[in-house]
């Protein structure tokens, strides 16, 4: 409600309720258009895959770096930091150690045996590519071609040019393949505690907003749910 009152030069100040609500905060959600088609994601890991066999710098490291963010869902900064250190992927080890990451958080990420295998490759083209028999363990993980580590910007432009290779939106980020990710994580187990907890979460309604239900599921339970009245 709003009144209109006279100042002391005879013009009107409108003057707000104090009982004025505030427009309430909408829920962010993950929908499908944050998230590249599982279709079309295989499609790309696959071309990248073929491009990678080239032994070419330029795409081993593309091919590389998108699994690495797809397989584990480090954010962008975390993926930049992460160093050879950081990699606990001999013998029985099989995971990514996050440090400072989102709210100054470590973590701990757990990775799949094909993800921790690529891992080893790279580490291992890096030093034939370089001419060195080993990294120290505070060597970045990846690196430009000018032997610097990448920064979110030079990460997100690395993206943007895979992105517009394979013809994707526009709109898709390095933050995509989280959200990706961390989809295929719920669909697969249905369990929001260890998904978050993979994800770096700090609350589970963080982790909620990736249990959306996909059309295909929901043409099937409506499909399934419908029969008994056509039989």
């Amino acid at each position: 409600m709003r009144t209109a009152i006279e100042n002391t030069r005879g013009k009107n100040v409108v003057e707000k309720s104090s009982n004025t609500e505030k427009p309430k905060r909408q829920r962010w959600t993950v929908t499908q258009k944050k998230i590249i088609p599982h279709e079309q994601l295989v499609w790309v890991v696959k071309q990248l895959r073929e491009r990678a066999k080239s032994n070419r710098r330029y795409d081993v490291r593309r091919h590389f770096v998108f699994m690495l963010y797809l397989g584990s869902a480090v954010r962008n900064a975390e993926g930049c930091n992460l160093k050879i250190g950081d990699c606990a992927v001999s013998y029985n080890q099989d995971s990514l150690e996050v440090i400072n990451g989102k709210g100054g958080k470590d973590r701990l990420v757990i990775i799949d045996p094909n993800l921790k295998k690529l891992i080893k490759s790279w580490i291992k083209f890096r030093q034939e590519d370089e001419g060195v028999d080993g990294f120290d363990y505070d060597e970045p993980l990846i690196v430009s071609d000018r032997k610097t580590k990448y920064t979110p910007d030079g990460m997100l432009k690395l993206f943007k040019k895979i992105y517009k290779d394979f013809c994707l939106p526009e709109q898709y980020f390095v933050h995509t393949l989280r959200h990706c990710a961390i989809s295929n994580w719920y669909r697969e187990s249905k369990d929001l505690i260890t998904c978050g907890r993979q994800a770096g979460h700090a609350h589970p309604s963080t982790t909620a907003v990736y249990s959306h239900v996909e059309d295909d599921e929901v043409r099937a339970i409506v499909k399934n749910s419908s029969k008994q009245f056509y039989r």
